[in-house]
């Protein structure tokens, strides 16, 4: 026994010295049968040295198993003999270690199927690229109409202590891991999950919802692209009754009276309503929109004409829009800042709840609260993980992860503010909010009580409107950018006859 675990010890230094040589792994088998061959081997060699002289075994049909190539390495016990058998019952229990090469591996992966990585999917320029990849899409169309809804109007106060709880608890968790998953195994939401292929699913289920959310993202980016081109006119069409969509009714009032049961569609509204087509006078039940269709084919065309470049290029694309984004949500938050002439008491009234009365929503606006965290994971699923996958090895997620988490909780704050500010201004000049808008949209909020405040300005309407639903369009480029991304990282990690496919 003494001699079997000096084998075994011998063995595992062996692998432990090919292991840091990179010489391919080693799989150990037991063959009893071999042994017992040995061990008669073994015998009539004692039997020849006991008659006086030493004669070659005779030829047998197992010479395979004893000739010696570096395919194969044979440890045999040769203490053991048929003559203490009686004593102990081990003769078939010797173990034969054979060290069987595998070639075209990697240490991250089962030995189901050679992984071959992708040397041209290439990693970020800089450290920072990761941070604004994660960041641009945090200044989209939900942080304008969902955040500041539900925060200040039903939420106030409760919403922020819930919302950073929520960041804490399991957004930035779930954030750490991603990145260190995708970091890891620089690979997309499917390879990653290589190592235990029966979480594959996970990988394919997470493609499958990006596949089918994308199919939709397109008009969300559209529609901030035509707001945005409208207001380079000398005069902004959602400003006026003169154009071929408004009806007779429309009107342009600047001030109303709180009494009045029904009030004139205005002509923000109009505007909105005729971009999305949820007007009821059309005599068709399906009717193309044909601004947001030219819009999506334009968004569909410059993400081709992106995803066309390499990973470092759309990097250093992710760094300029966010900088962008950046000076030029500061510029309009400041704006508004001055604008209003924020004091102490308006500042602390925005974080009242606007109908105190109501405890359901303010329950609403805690929910709501709790599921707002996970925009900091990003459009989609699994898009930081991908994300995650061009960095190098050693770069300092952790830090880039806090440093993302801070950056969307100021960008959540500010946004309240703006909504507040946007949705007040509405409703001193235009009206209740309800009343002029009986579809349930989620961004009749954003797109009109944006689009009229920008508007009303009194100096440079046009360039402030351009600028905020600019960068608007940004955000959501950005955003479909990411998810295209984590969809044809995933296929080209996977299937290994796309990579010729791929642009270089």
């Amino acid at each position: 026994m003494k001699s079997i675990y000096s084998g075994a010890k011998q063995q595992l230094s062996s692998c432990m010295q090919h292991d840091g040589d990179d010489t391919p792994p080693v799989i150990l088998v037991a063959n009893n049968d071999y042994n017992h061959h040995q061990q008669e081997n073994h015998y009539h060699h004692q039997q020849q040295q006991h008659n006086g002289g030493y004669q070659a075994p005779a030829a047998h049909n197992h010479q395979a198993r004893h000739s010696r190539s570096p395919q194969h390495t044979v440890l045999t016990d040769h203490n053991n003999s048929p003559h203490n058998n009686n004593n102990n019952n081990v003769n078939n229990n010797f173990i034969t270690a054979v060290t069987t090469p595998i070639t075209g591996t990697s240490t991250y992966e089962t030995l189901q199927r050679p992984f071959k990585h992708d040397r041209r999917r290439g990693q970020w320029s800089a450290t920072a690229d990761f941070y604004f990849a994660c960041t641009s899409h945090a200044f989209g169309s939900i942080i304008f109409s969902e955040v500041p809804v539900y925060a200040m109007i039903f939420g106030g106060v409760f919403f922020l202590p819930m919302y950073l709880i929520a960041i804490f608890l399991y957004a930035i968790p779930i954030f750490i891991i991603q990145t260190f998953l995708g970091q890891f195994s620089t690979s997309g939401l499917v390879s990653a999950f290589r190592v235990a292929p029966l979480f594959k699913g996970i990988g394919y289920s997470i493609l499958l919802l990006n596949l089918i959310s994308l199919a939709y993202y397109g008009i969300v980016a559209a529609v901030p692209l035509i707001y945005a081109a409208n207001s380079v006119h000398t005069v902004i069409p959602w400003m006026s009754c003169d154009n071929a969509w408004n009806t007779p009714n429309c009107s342009t009032h600047s001030t109303y009276d709180a009494d009045e049961i029904a009030l004139d569609p205005h002509a923000t509204v109009e505007f909105f309503r005729y971009i999305i087509l949820t007007d009821d006078n059309t005599p068709h039940d399906y009717v193309i929109s044909w601004p947001v269709l030219c819009g999506v084919v334009g968004v569909w065309l410059l993400t081709l004409g992106i995803l066309l470049k390499r990973v470092s290029f759309i990097g250093k694309f992710f760094r300029c829009i966010c900088v962008i984004m950046f000076a030029i949500f500061l510029a309009i938050f400041l704006h508004l800042i001055c604008y209003i002439r924020l004091d102490w008491n308006t500042f602390t009234d925005y974080f009242k709840p606007t109908l105190q009365s109501s405890f359901s929503g303010m329950l609403g606006g805690l929910r709501t609260a709790i599921f707002m965290s996970t925009w900091l994971l990003g459009p989609g699923w699994g898009n930081v993980l991908t994300l995650a996958s061009h960095n190098r090895f050693h770069r300092d997620s952790e830090k880039l992860t806090y440093w993302v988490s801070g950056t969307h909780v100021l960008l959540a704050f500010m946004a309240m503010i703006c909504g507040r500010i946007a949705f007040d201004h509405f409703e001193d000049h235009v009206g209740f909010l309800h009343f002029h808008f009986d579809e349930e949209h989620y961004m009749q909020f954003l797109y009109l009580c944006f689009a009229y405040l920008f508007g009303s300005f009194t100096t440079l309407p046009n360039f402030w409107c351009f600028l905020f639903f600019g960068m608007i369009f940004l955000a959501e480029l950005s955003a479909i950018i990411i998810q295209m991304m984590s969809v044809l990282t995933a296929l080209f990690d996977e299937f290994e006859q796309l990579r010729t496919k791929k642009s270089r």
